[in-house]
């Protein structure tokens, strides 16, 4: 296996040749990569130094790619690129690539991509490499990665209706049905509707999908409020459910990944990148929110979906659900408010 291991005694253009041909050699595990190599030139008859090669091991014609890497204080020049040109004529090689630190100026580009010559930069969202590269230099840059992220958030918006099979004398309620704290017949705790609805959405039973719906969530067994002396059972819920869709486009920096870009079409190559966790606030703050017809024309290179959540009391037992049912607005008004086991369970309490 090829040794890309860093001197210290390394000038930083060896430092960056070698870094380069690691990179490379991990994203071609089908070919054989050569770092220094020496290769025979057809038309001028000497050896021609490569600063990394690259040949396919596997392909039915035996291709070579050779890569040049520059650590210039400055972009990159079309004289650069006709230089290299000339060196990929001399040793036949089916393709040439250049790395440069500093990038390329837009002539070079275009005169690049005239001669199919792409021209490329490395990328170290992690600086580990730079770090390597830069050795007990100063270090004169960091290497910011971002990822073009289109980010889909569907939430959630509800109207509660806490329906009774028959209001008990006394009967009482808190001042957010919602939120109150409900009890099963035995006395154990039962959540709140937000607790019920919350799991609801989370187990998707309602779609995280746009949407307005009404629907009635039906109780195997009756639940009470617990400031509630009169023990009036509560057999059914009613929600008004409303999935609102927002889309927000931004620059999700990149935690971890290590490849090589093309300056030419953007495009970045590497095993795989880490994001970090991403706070929907500063989604909410930060980026663009855009209508849909604008996000089908956008460049995203993660497409993400989420929904909203809140926090649901696991500790208690909910209430068991036995139907979730979609209804007309007529079903809605006129729901039976009478449960039929609920004479025998209230007898009981």
């Amino acid at each position: 296996m090829a040794d890309y291991t860093i001197d210290a005694a390394d000038p930083r253009w060896k430092r960056f040749e070698k870094l380069v041909a690691r990179i490379v050699a991990t994203l071609s595990s089908d070919a054989v990569v050569t770092y220094d190599d020496k290769i025979p030139g057809r038309l001028s008859g000497v050896l021609r130094q490569i600063d990394v090669s690259i040949r396919a091991a596997k392909a039915e014609q035996p291709q070579l790619i050779i890569v040049q890497c520059r650590d210039y204080a400055k972009p990159l020049d079309v004289n650069d690129v006709r230089e290299f040109s000339s060196v990929i004529q001399d040793v036949g090689a089916s393709k040439g690539m250049m790395v440069s630190v500093l990038g390329y100026t837009e002539t070079t580009k275009q005169y690049a991509r005239n001669l199919n010559i792409d021209v490329m930069r490395m990328i170290d969202a992690e600086n580990t490499m730079w770090a390597e590269y830069f050795g007990l230099e100063p270090v004169t840059f960091r290497q910011v990665v971002h990822a073009p992220t289109l980010l889909v958030h569907r939430s959630l918006e509800l109207t509660f209706t806490l329906q009774s099979s028959r209001f008990q004398p006394r009967f009482s309620m808190p001042y957010n049905p919602h939120e109150g704290e409900l009890l099963h017949a035995d006395g154990s705790p039962a959540g709140t509707a937000l607790d019920l609805a919350g799991d609801i959405w989370a187990e998707e039973a309602i779609p995280h999908q746009p949407l307005s719906a009404l629907l009635k969530i039906e109780f195997a067994e009756p639940v009470f409020f617990a400031i509630d002396k009169s023990r009036t059972p509560i057999c059914r819920l009613l929600l008004y459910a409303k999935v609102v869709e927002g889309m927000y486009h931004g620059q999700w920096r990149i935690a971890q990944m290590t490849g090589i870009a093309n300056d030419l079409d953007g495009t970045i190559t590497a095993r795989g990148f880490t994001l970090p966790r991403l706070d929907f606030d500063q989604v909410r703050a930060n980026w663009k929110q855009v209508a849909p017809d604008e996000a089908r024309q956008l460049h995203a290179t993660v497409r993400l979906f989420s929904a909203g959540a809140w926090n649901i009391n696991k500790s208690v037992r909910l209430p068991t659900v036995t139907e979730i049912r979609s209804v007309t607005e007529a079903e809605f008004a006129a729901a039976d408010s009478v449960c039929e086991t609920q004479n025998s369970l209230v007898a009981k309490a």
